[in-house]
């Protein structure tokens, strides 16, 4: 009986392959004409009409000791860009620090922030003054979210006021 049982097992499988074999071809064609646009995404903060703005709380008795000042709120960084993979792009994404931040006629440089990152993604460092200063690049069809914790290295004694300024991010994709 156990030879039986093996021929019977056996003729099943046969019978189940012959009817799938039986079966016609199926398939999707999908023609696509042109290709579609690059796009890529940048949001800096919030996003939306408002900037965002860090604030940095000194007081007289920390005024240039070394010590660090934390900034908040945390800035959230959104980068993302898509292309085909006929039409491989890299974004570039940059910020300018240029102009410093100002209290009247006195200058604060941006050379003296620095931020951390919270995954690495947008990876930390410090604003180096500069218009076009590289923070990352990444290839097409990618999503990268972080965020952003910036400080104040407070080195300097400073006049005593509001010091504004305002650094620009940009995301290109050539």
């Amino acid at each position: 009986m156990m030879i039986a049982r093996n021929k019977l097992a056996y003729s099943h499988v046969m019978m189940v392959t012959a009817c799938l074999a039986a079966w016609p071809a199926q398939s999707a064609v999908f023609s696509v004409r042109n290709k579609p646009p690059a796009e890529i995404q940048l949001t800096i903060g919030s996003g939306g009409p408002n900037i965002s703005e860090v604030k940095f709380k000194v007081t007289a008795g920390q005024l240039g000791n070394g010590t660090p000042v934390r900034g908040n709120p945390p800035i959230r960084i959104v980068v993302a860009n898509r292309a085909t993979p006929n039409y491989s792009r890299t974004a570039v994404l940059t910020v300018d620090s240029s102009i410093p931040l100002t209290n009247g006629a006195a200058t604060l440089p941006f050379t003296e922030i620095s931020w951390t990152s919270r995954d690495g993604d947008v990876p930390a460092g410090r604003f180096d003054g500069s218009n076009n200063q590289f923070l990352l690049s990444f290839p097409n069809s990618f999503l990268i979210r972080d965020s952003h914790r910036f400080s104040y290295e407070n080195t300097s004694i400073l006049e005593a006021g509001t010091y504004t300024g305002r650094v620009t991010y940009t995301l290109s994709m050539p």
